[in-house]
């Protein structure tokens, strides 16, 4: 079962700033995103490149940016499950294995489960980095490639 926590609105000031370190200290290299209305864009050039010593000195230039993105390869990717249902969650941890990290999302209330392997969840979907509801029936979408906006806070501790 998935701890409860609070949910900070992904759009809120100073997102960056703040939670940069804990995605760190988790693995996980993050650059700056700004939102506006429906379009997500990373706040700087070679986002697909940034590392973690890059990450945290970005943090200290961009701390009042409303959002952080993960970049995502095929060493990295996100099973983003768009709904609140914990048996939805837990029917993907079971077809995929258990995940270093599962961040609640603020806009849906979803999961972001992250892979440190993409192999095991795209076996299926091999024509495509990204496929949203291949699935028509279970709200999973999966997330290999580009980037994720990153929810502001995460359950589990243990890093990619």
């Amino acid at each position: 079962m998935v701890e409860p926590s609070t949910v900070i609105p992904s759009s809120a000031a100073g997102i960056f700033g703040i939670y940069q370190r804990e995605y760190a200290e988790r693995g996980l290299p993050t650059f700056p995103v700004r939102i506006d209305g429906a379009e997500k864009k990373p706040a700087i050039r070679g986002w697909q490149r940034v590392g973690l010593r890059g990450s945290t000195q970005l943090a200290n230039k961009f701390a009042s940016t409303s959002a952080l993105g993960v970049a995502l390869n095929s060493r990295r990717m996100v099973v983003d499950v768009d709904t609140k249902s914990e048996s939805v969650l837990g029917d993907v941890l079971a077809r995929y294995g258990d995940t270093p990290l599962i961040a609640q999302t603020a806009s849906k209330g979803g999961y972001h489960c992250y892979y440190g392997n993409n192999t095991g969840a795209w076996r299926h979907y091999r024509s495509s980095r990204r496929a949203i509801r291949p699935e028509p029936n279970w709200a999973v979408d999966y997330l290999g490639t580009g980037f994720a906006v990153v929810p502001p806070f995460s359950h589990r501790q243990r890093p990619l």
